[in-house]
């Protein structure tokens, strides 16, 4: 059993936030079932070339009486069967790979948080897995279990300094916008404005290209719209904004290619499931 220290200990990760739109069950309640699932069937995903990424293992826990899971996510490459180069004689030569084995295993500690909508992705040495490749395979994984009329969203928590970023600059001449419903987990009025429009049009999902006028000198960041939309991405979407920095040049802004890196305090690194978790829930459980 690992020791723990007296000094708390951090352990750094990413957050995805998924979504679950269904109109007969709620996210919170089958994220637990859907991630059981995959595990039990065993499904794989490829995810780059001939590496595929499954869930290893899966294990129910509880925080405050609050159910979540654990394990691990492990990829590894399907080498297939085919031509093999031997080096002693230089020929090639057939050879049947058993159809059970995959080659070179990298894993990655994963911890679900339903009730947040959240699953954290540690980092580290012994976490060598891709974090873009992850939400690749849950979204494909969650797709796959789904029923036919639902849909999933796995979205990678943004940094909030590249938000800052787009209102900091000198102009701002357009952006691209998908953003889509929140897990009622904000509370600032900006974005709880935004939400509220969405709701008195009665949707979901907001996608939109704003542009400038040439002779103007850029978007007005200012507008309640605008800015609502902008603030609610780094947790429920995207934004590529085309800027105008400081210095006068043109730059592109994409907001997912700015993942935010959660450090947690933990109090044993070898077990941090419990720590982690309450983190994510003071950070992220929906207000009431």
């Amino acid at each position: 059993m690992a020791k723990k220290n007296s000094k708390p200990q951090k352990i750094m990760g990413f957050v995805f936030n998924i979504k679950v739109h269904s109109a007969t069950r709620h996210g919170e309640q089958i994220l637990y079932s859907l991630f059981q699932k995959i595990h039990k069937d065993k499904l794989r995903f490829p995810i780059s070339g001939d590496r595929e990424m499954a869930i290893r293992t899966f294990f129910k826990s509880e925080v405050n009486n609050i159910p979540i899971a654990y394990g691990k996510l492990v990829s590894a490459i399907d080498l297939g069967d085919g031509d093999w180069l031997n080096l002693d004689k230089m020929e090639d030569e057939k050879y049947d790979v058993p159809r059970n084995l995959r080659a070179k295993p990298k894993e990655a500690r994963y911890i679900l948080v339903p009730s947040a909508h959240r699953v954290f992705i540690q980092t580290g040495s012994e976490n060598k897995i891709s974090i873009h490749h992850c939400r690749y395979f849950l979204e494909n994984a969650l797709t796959e279990v789904l029923r036919k009329e639902e849909e999933v969203e796995v979205i990678i928590q943004t940094d909030s300094d590249v938000i800052d970023r787009i209102f900091e600059a000198s102009a701002v001449e357009s952006l691209t916008i998908a953003i889509s419903r929140s897990n009622n987990d904000t509370n600032k009025d900006a974005e709880k404005w935004f939400e509220d429009q969405l709701d008195e049009m009665h949707a979901s999902r907001f996608d939109a290209k704003i542009t400038a006028p040439k002779n103007k000198e850029g978007l007005n960041l200012e507008n309640k719209f605008l800015k609502g939309a902008i603030n609610l991405a780094p947790q429920n979407g995207k934004v590529d904004a085309k800027i105008i920095d400081a210095e006068g040049k043109t730059e592109i802004i994409k907001t997912e290619d700015h993942p935010k890196k959660y450090s947690i305090s933990v109090e044993d690194k070898e077990n941090p499931i419990q720590d982690v978790a309450k983190r994510i829930l003071s950070l992220f459980r929906p207000r009431k």
